[in-house]
């Protein structure tokens, strides 16, 4: 039902405002999603529309990689009050607007600021009136959520910088994974490392095995298919399961420069995957101790 919602944003985005739109709208509304299920006021999603879409179209304007970084960081630190009302649900605003800058070409900033407001709003709408449960905020220290912001705006703006003025190809799956496995309680950092790891060697080496034996029709398909089951497993909450699917469809789906191509994808999207699970699980160590004493003032 959720994977129908973005699929009807972002085909709306793109016949109102073409391509660029239609990604920035599909972004904002992954986005969104779980703090939507969280039924936030209106107020907080207007102001994370404002931050994400500023954070964006700032992302997309300019050329240079350290505004980018700052932007990333600025922009994790704008939503420090959602975060604080409704748990650690923003670690995707980084990823969103790295995710922008790497692929600013042929998106208008305006196309930018449109799309974003555009997806997060009505994918926030959609979610409210469709009978989907809600999800409860685990609650949190106020010094936890203040640390691991602190260092999520940090350690995800520098890595966003360095990977732009490295001009890494793919680079972006360090952020994700920087992004997706630093969790504010240490506890939960190494499970969300081992399944994430775990999750993109399977699903890459199967995706490159697929390129190799299927013609690129079924190839294209099948990664298609596999994209869809893997936004279905995250919301099922099968983190490596979800891992695994949505490698195999990024590698299936780059699959069209040929099998060479499907191997060098899997292979990069392995290693810069590794590469920010090691940036995570350091910085997981920082927080642990930041739990320690949070657990104390307590």
């Amino acid at each position: 039902m959720v994977v129908g919602v973005v699929l009807v944003i972002g085909a709306g985005a793109w016949w109102l405002g073409g391509r660029g739109a239609a990604m920035a709208s599909v972004l904002g509304a992954v986005s969104v999603i779980a703090l939507a299920l969280r039924r936030p006021t209106w107020s907080h999603l207007w102001w994370f529309s404002v931050v994400l879409a500023g954070g964006g179209t700032g992302a997309v304007w300019t050329g240079s990689a350290l505004a980018v970084g700052v932007l990333v960081a600025v922009s994790v630190l704008g939503v420090a009050p959602i975060a604080l009302r409704y748990g650690p649900v923003v670690a995707i605003v980084p990823v969103v607007i790295a995710g922008l800058a790497m692929g600013a070409d042929g998106i208008e900033p305006a196309a930018a600021v449109a799309g974003v407001f555009f997806g997060v709003l009505a994918c926030a709408a959609a979610l409210r009136t469709l009978p989907i449960p809600t999800v409860t905020a685990t609650p949190l220290s106020r010094s936890l959520i203040v640390a691991y912001l602190a260092v999520l705006a940090l350690l995800s703006g520098l890595t966003t910088a360095t990977v732009i003025a490295l001009e890494m190809p793919h680079g972006l799956w360090i952020v994700i994974a920087l992004a997706m496995v630093l969790a504010p309680q240490s506890h939960e950092t190494m499970p969300r490392a081992r399944a994430r790891i775990v999750g993109t060697v399977a699903g890459a080496a199967g995706g490159a095995v697929a390129a190799t034996l299927l013609p690129l029709t079924a190839l294209l398909v099948a990664g298609g298919a596999a994209l869809l089951i893997s936004v279905a497993l995250a919301f099922a909450g099968r983190q490596s399961e979800f891992i695994a699917f949505m490698a195999f469809s990024v590698v299936a789906l780059v699959s069209a420069g040929g099998v060479e191509t499907a191997w060098a994808a899997g292979l990069s999207r392995v290693w810069l995957t590794a590469l920010g699970t090691a940036v995570a699980i350091a910085a997981g160590l920082l927080l642990a101790r930041r739990e320690a004493v949070a657990w104390q003032e307590d």
